[in-house]
């Protein structure tokens, strides 16, 4: 390939990159520590994805569980309408559910162990990207 169509295919390969991602995010996009990308994996909610991982025995020492019946999670006898935990440096644990009555955030320390899970308000619905439970 020359030199004028290397140049040439470069701008189209950035902007195709960039549509791309742009598109992945109108769509609600999450990472979870486990590296699961997208609202569904294999037909799973997020919040049965989760439920799946190794790490979820330690949300469930802290209060958290996940009802099969009902396919969500569920804290303190409430379903879980957000849940966000930070992993590792720019890891994320994110589910969004709008049948959930209960926000819960993920407190860790410095060593990125993870020290409780705090009640918190559930966002604006049209601020988050991942949305189950519509």
């Amino acid at each position: 390939m020359g030199k004028k169509k290397i140049r040439d295919t470069v701008p189209g390969i950035v902007f195709g990159g960039t549509l791309a991602l742009l598109a992945a995010l109108a769509v609600g996009v999450t990472v979870t520590a486990e590296g699961t990308r997208g609202r569904k994996t294999c037909g799973q909610s997020l919040a049965e994805t989760l439920a799946g991982t190794g790490r979820f025995a330690e949300y469930e020492d802290c209060g958290l569980s996940y009802d099969a019946s009902l396919g969500c999670l569920v804290y303190e006898g409430e379903r879980v309408g957000y849940f966000h935990d930070e992993t590792a440096p720019g890891v994320y644990n994110h589910m969004v559910d709008r049948k959930g009555s209960v926000g819960i955030r993920a407190a860790r320390d410095r060593d990125w162990r993870l020290t409780g899970l705090e009640p918190v308000e559930i966002p604006d619905q049209d601020e988050s990207p991942v949305r189950e439970g519509t």
